[in-house]
Order: C-alpha cells, then sequence, then structure tokens
C-alpha cells in the first residue's frame, strides 16, 4: 500500500511545485485512506456479516390493505387543482418531452407500475443524484436521489401486491419545490410532479425523500461507527439512547449545526446565518447571558449528539430538511421558525403543541426569551405537573423573573399552554405514532392511488425509453462505481436480490411496440 502512495505522490508532484504540490499530495493521501478505511469498514461489516439483518425483514409480514393514510385530508388537498379536467396521457407526454423538467433543477424520472411491475424511464442524464464517484465507496448519500426513489416504489409494490392501480407519473429529485402554483384557481398547464418537499406557492406532490431508506445526509452511526441504514433503524437507535434521560437533565441551551452557505445557491441559508450571528450580537449589547443559551461550542458529529440538549433548532434554507424527524425523535423540545416548506408529514404539526416558533424578523432576541423562559419553567416544575394534572399555561403558579420572556413567548396564548415537557412528549408521540416506516410506505400507497384515480386513459402503456425494474436492477445500479456499495444496499434491503423476477414481461402494452410496429 505505501508504494502505492509512493508512486501517487510522486505523479501528483510532478504537475505541481511548492507548497501547491505538498497540498495536492496531502489531499490525494488523505483521499486515499479514508476510501481505503471506509472500504475495508463496509467490506467487514456487510461481506462478513457481523451485524444482523434487519428485524423488520426477517420478520416481514404485509400491513392491512384496508388501511388508509393519517395524510389523507393532504393527499386530497394536494391533487385538487386536477381534479376537474383529470390527469391525461397527453399532458404527461408533453411535459416530458416538453423539456420543462429542467426546471426542477434535479433530475427526472418518469414511471409506470403497470400490473404491478415498475417500469423507469429516466429523462435525465446522470449527475449528483446519480454516482459521484468522488465521494469515495460507502458514500452512499451521493447515489441517494435517483436509486433510491426507485427502491422506495418498489418497496411499496412489495407491501401492497395487487393494490398499488396502473400510474403514469413523474418524481423530480431536486431540494427545491419546482411546479409553481397556477393563479385563480385556473387548471394547471401540466400534470401532477412528485417532488420531495412542496410550498404554499407552488403545487408539487410531496413524495418522502431518499434518506428514508439510506443513511443519507443524517450521519448518524452505532456504537461502531457504522452508518444505520433506513430510517426504522435510526429511530430505534436514537431512542435507545435518549428514552431514559429526561428533558430537565440535558443542557439547558439551544443548539443547531449545519450549513450556512451553499456555493451553487447562494440565495440560500439566510435565515442560518442570521442564527450563527445571534451570540456575537449578543454579545456587543451586553447580554453574555443571553448569548450563552446559544450553544456554539459543542461540536456535533453526528444528529443524535444533539438531543443531548433542551431545545434543538430546525432552521429551512429553502427546502426542507432531511434531518426534521430525527430531531424530533430526540425528546427535546424543537424550536423553529414557521415550517413553510413541508414534506409529506410536515403540515400536520401543530406550533405550540409539537414544537415551539420563532420569529424569523426578530430571531436573536425571540430564541433567548423563549429559551430563557422554557427553562425557568423546567427549574420550577421539570415534570411539567402538578398532582398528575398537566400544568398549562394558566397553571404555572410561579414567579417568572424575566417578564420580557414572558411576554415574547405568551403573545398567542392559545399557541402556548403547554409545558415544555409536553411539548418535547408531543413532537416524539407525532413521530412515534404517524412517521414510521409503515407511515411512510402508506402515504405513498395512497397517493398513487389518488393519482390513478385522476387518470383519464383506460390503459397505461410504457413510454418510449422505459425500462422493467426489478430489485436486482437497482442493486446493480448501486453497484457501479463502486461494488461494496451494492454489497452495503442487500444488507439492509436483501429482498432486492429476488424481488421483481417474475413481473417484468417484454414490453406489455409498450409505445415502443407500437413505434416499432409503425
Amino acid at each position: 500500500m505505501l508504494r502505492v502512495l509512493n508512486t501517487i505522490c510522486k505523479r501528483r508532484s510532478v504537475r505541481t511545485s511548492g507548497l501547491v504540490a505538498v497540498s495536492v499530495n496531502l489531499v490525494v493521501l488523505l483521499n486515499f485512506f479514508v476510501s481505503y478505511l471506509h472500504t475495508t469498514r463496509t467490506h467487514r461489516v456487510y461481506v462478513l456479516g457481523t451485524r444482523k439483518l434487519p428485524e423488520a425483514e426477517a420478520n416481514f409480514t404485509l400491513p392491512d390493505p384496508s388501511a388508509t393514510s393519517y395524510y389523507q385530508q393532504w393527499i386530497q388537498r394536494d391533487f385538487q387543482p386536477w381534479r376537474a379536467a383529470g390527469i391525461s396521457t397527453e399532458l404527461v407526454d408533453a411535459y416530458a418531452l416538453s423539456g420543462k423538467w429542467h426546471e426542477c433543477l434535479g433530475e427526472v424520472l418518469r414511471f409506470q407500475i403497470i400490473n404491478g411491475s415498475l417500469w423507469i424511464d429516466h429523462l435525465s442524464e446522470r449527475h449528483a443524484g446519480w454516482y459521484p464517484a468522488r465521494l469515495g465507496p460507502g458514500a452512499l448519500s451521493g447515489k441517494g436521489k435517483i436509486p433510491y426513489a426507485i427502491l422506495a416504489l418498489l418497496d411499496v409494490l412489495r407491501h401492497y401486491p395487487g393494490q398499488i392501480p396502473d400510474v403514469d407519473a413523474i418524481i423530480h429529485t431536486s431540494d427545491f419545490s419546482c411546479i409553481k402554483a397556477t393563479p385563480g384557481g385556473l387548471q394547471p398547464l401540466g400534470p401532477p410532479i412528485l417532488g420531495y418537499n412542496s410550498d404554499p406557492a407552488h403545487e408539487d406532490i410531496p413524495f418522502p425523500d431518499y434518506s428514508y431508506w439510506g443513511h443519507e445526509y443524517t450521519r448518524l452511526r452505532d456504537e461502531y461507527f457504522y452508518y444505520w441504514h433506513g430510517w426504522d433503524l435510526q429511530y430505534k437507535w436514537i431512542r435507545e439512547l435518549y428514552q431514559n434521560t429526561s428533558l430537565v437533565d440535558r443542557q439547558p441551551e439551544a443548539i443547531w449545526r449545519g450549513r450556512v452557505a451553499d456555493d451553487d445557491y447562494p440565495e440560500r441559508d439566510a435565515l442560518r446565518r442570521a442564527y450563527q450571528k445571534c451570540p456575537a450580537q449578543l454579545s456587543k449589547q451586553g447580554r453574555a447571558d443571553d448569548a450563552a443559551l446559544i450553544n456554539q461550542r459543542f461540536d456535533v458529529d453526528q444528529i443524535s449528539d444533539n438531543c443531548r440538549f433542551r431545545y434543538v433548532v430546525y432552521l429551512e434554507s429553502m427546502a426542507w430538511s432531511t434531518n426534521g424527524r430525527h430531531k424530533f425523535s430526540c425528546g427535546s423540545v424543537i424550536i423553529s421558525n414557521k415550517m413553510g416548506y413541508y414534506e409529506f408529514f410536515t403540515r400536520a404539526l401543530q406550533p405550540g403543541v409539537h414544537y415551539v416558533e420563532v420569529d424569523p424578523e426578530n430571531l436573536c432576541d425571540d430564541l433567548v426569551n423563549k429559551v430563557r423562559y422554557m427553562n425557568e419553567v423546567l427549574d420550577a416544575s421539570p415534570t411539567g405537573k402538578f398532582g398528575g394534572q398537566s400544568m398549562g399555561r394558566q397553571g404555572l403558579g410561579l414567579e417568572l423573573t424575566n417578564q420580557r420572556s414572558v411576554s415574547s413567548v405568551l403573545t398567542k396564548a392559545s399557541e402556548y399552554n403547554l409545558h415544555p415537557q409536553e411539548i418535547a412528549d408531543a413532537g416524539l408521540k407525532f413521530i412515534e405514532d404517524h412517521v414510521q416506516m409503515e407511515d411512510v410506505r402508506l402515504y405513498v400507497k395512497d397517493v398513487l392511488k389518488e393519482y390513478a384515480s385522476l387518470q383519464t386513459a383506460t390503459q397505461i402503456k410504457t413510454s418510449w425509453n422505459a425500462v422493467c425494474y426489478t430489485g436486482q436492477l437497482v442493486l446493480d445500479q448501486f453497484a457501479f462505481p463502486y461494488r461494496l456499495d451494492k454489497q452495503v444496499v442487500v444488507q439492509a434491503y436483501p429482498w432486492l436480490q429476488t424481488f421483481g423476477q417474475d413481473s417484468c414481461p417484454t414490453m406489455p402494452n409498450s409505445r415502443s411496440s407500437d413505434i416499432m410496429a409503425t
């Protein structure tokens, strides 16, 4: 191995000189070591089988076919613009051929479900949502968007055999909402497009993102430093770590860590940058005690490290964030701006019930006032109950020392009538009851059924370049360019190796066969 390193360094040094050569060589060495260690680690874990298969796969059973999604009201609302005229094949064709999907700033695929088989037509070429080799082996986060969207559809078909009607639809994988809302209730010019999040100015149909099936950007690892793959295992791990840690025993500060600048989209992250400046601004105003309530000292290595704090901050960045559900799973109080960008479950969350809302126009003051107030409440009554009864705002029965924080927190009395512990518990229980993988798959099933109910075509045909996908084909694509990555996914989803083998006939009802016949 040392000979290889020396050879690499010499070759790179020929093209550079001085300090530049040193820096280049250091980067090369670092990348090599990271890739080597990650490769051998991945090989040891997933090839030699030192970790057991997920229990959910070992004990697989079909869910109740009569169950409906908790989010049915939002599904109905999201498809309302298409309810009058329906969704025609011509509408989907026109959008796919027009190239308007380039406006979505992400990879786009068209899919058909026909008699339980999945057909994929890749409208966009491979890019960031596919397999960027620069990330090295094991960096499945870089592979997530397209392959995991396909895996998600296969997973739903597996859990609900015979229940998914024929569908012809499009998914985009951008961070941003894409389909602008049609003004004045007019009929949309295009078909419904599935995307990872939406907002009041757009009509994207929320579709669960790639991180529900992979480890992705959550940076969540077990005690042996191996990635947890899939939301089921991630949630169980966070709960195992912190289920016995009460809110009052956590560090009485607010914490947020994350990206504050996006080179590709510099207009993003303004609110996050404002948050990052709060301690310095407060200190300059002579408010060192207030500044100390916003923790910027603790080095967060994993998303679960946030759970050590009483207050975990969630800040949007012109889009949803994949780690929102992880933060709610902590059992801490979530503090957030008004959630304007929503993934499939976000609209069911209520400020003052599941989380504490802060004013982005007065972020620093509002945040520290509410943190100080909640600390006083927790210190006075850690459990949030007197004699088995909920305290509520009216029953605090204590003198709060900071009247400024009282007026700030309780501006809207109806929103903040719960004890901080009750808000933390409600947020956690919402995730426990409504954002488990069975809820995710059930939501996708009902979205597909609602979409199918609005289609005007009597028969769905595959599009021109569609390929029938089996689980093995998805695995083969995960294997490029690193074979070990395929083994990681096999370990998490062993059923992919055989799923769909009998469901891919030769081009049924195909547009391609129609064209060839002419």
